[in-house]
């Protein structure tokens, strides 16, 4: 390689190991989405909360369960446990409401946060939720509503109410309540907002206790990180029967499988990423371009001129030069008689030259006898002229041309 390529390369891999430094230590970009997940480190992922959530319940075990709740049914069939579903929608099957109502009838605690029921789960486990939004209509002759509070204030009621002990929360976080609970007077309030809206209600189903929540997010980084939605969060956990296994969902928010792919450090971080794919698509360049065989450049070597016919041009000119006439024809001669020996196996001591060198090249005998008469002419003389030479050439052409 030379040195020139060497620079330009030196240079291009520095600027490449610069962009990998900024884009490293640029700030990471806030990741808002609810994704509730024991991994992520966002405001609504649950990574503080799981990480700390032995503290909560202490002598307990603490398990993910990535099944639905038809599989972890019949996991644990022979298990007591306390079982947390925390997420933006609870949209269960039919075989996981009767797994969910198997589990309690076993004496099993469930906790299920989440913002929106399907309306089979609500009917199947027997309460109802509305929309806070609907409540929040304040309608005047001057606006068509007026704008709902920033913060919400929770409580929770008598006799778990403690004085001093509100909790605040974002108004926009909170997007529905529970409704209609005279039609279920099994469903008892644990707490709700400043208004008296319930937000967290519990009931009996068999032997166990099923705890349903409308605000989700409460139990994400965002409010766990805050004192207000710490001691939240603590309370809600204290209804839970303690000493028991705690399996904690990672189904229902979409978090099923952890990669364990060991470049998921890498692929995670967006510098890194990126850097990786520039790298496997420079290699591919590299590969594409560079990874070809080289060698030097062939020189053209130009094919060996036939100078057979300038050759033979220097050598008449000479002969011609000192007109030596005899000489010529001498080696006309010879080469005649060295073609018929080559070509016709006839030599010329035979004794009967002429018949067969006539009836092998298809010549008649008169023209044969001629040209073998004008030989034995030539070669009887000691010098020849210009024409004698032009003759025995015109003859011996004549035979080379017509013979066979």
């Amino acid at each position: 390689m030379k040195k020139k390529e060497v620079k330009y390369g030196l240079a291009l891999l520095s600027l490449f190991a610069l962009l990998i430094v900024v884009e490293y230590n640029q700030p990471e970009p806030i990741d808002w989405s609810h994704t509730y997940s024991v991994e992520k480190k966002g405001p609504f992922g649950a990574y503080g909360l799981f990480k700390l959530l032995p503290g909560y319940f202490k002598n307990s075990k603490i398990t993910t369960a990535r099944k639905t709740i038809f599989e972890i049914e019949k996991d644990y069939a022979d298990s007591t446990y306390n079982y947390i579903i925390i997420g933006d929608e609870f949209n269960p099957s039919n075989e996981d409401i009767v797994a969910i109502k198997s589990i309690l009838n076993k004496g099993n605690d469930v906790f299920i946060a989440a913002s929106y029921f399907s309306k089979e789960a609500e009917d199947s486990l027997g309460f109802y939720t509305g929309a806070k939004f609907f409540k929040d209509l304040n309608l005047n002759s001057d606006s068509l509503y007026k704008k709902a509070s920033d913060t919400i204030q929770l409580s929770f009621v008598t006799p778990y109410w403690e004085k001093h002990n509100n909790y605040m929360f974002e108004n926009n976080h909170l997007v529905a309540i529970f409704d209609s609970l005279e039609k279920h007077p099994d469903n008892k309030v644990l707490a709700a907002t400043a208004k008296g809206e319930p937000i967290m209600i519990h009931k009996r189903i068999g032997k166990g206790r099923l705890f349903l929540s409308t605000i989700p997010l409460a139990y994400t980084n965002y409010y766990f990180t805050q004192q207000s939605g710490k001691r939240f969060i603590e309370k809600s956990f204290n209804f839970l029967q303690p000493n028991r296994k705690i399996l904690w969902d990672v189904y229902y928010h979409g978090e099923v499988v952890v990669s364990t792919n060991p470049l998921r450090f890498v692929l995670e971080n967006n510098a890194l990423r990126y850097s990786l794919y520039l790298t496997m698509l420079g290699a591919f360049l590299f590969v594409m371009f560079e990874g070809k065989r080289k060698q030097r450049i062939i020189p053209i070597i130009e094919p060996v001129t036939n100078n057979s016919l300038e050759f033979i041009k220097t050598v008449s000119n000479l002969y011609f030069s000192k007109g030596n006439h005899k000489n010529i024809a001498d080696k006309k001669i010879v080469y005649f008689f060295d073609y018929v020996k080559n070509h016709y196996y006839i030599h010329a001591s035979d004794t009967a030259f002429k018949d067969r060198l006539a009836a092998k090249s298809g010549l008649e005998e008169a023209r044969v006898n001629h040209l073998l008469k004008y030989i034995e002419t030539i070669k009887s003389r000691s010098s020849l002229n210009g024409d004698d030479l032009i003759k025995l050439n015109n003859l011996l052409e004549d035979f080379f041309k017509n013979c066979r």
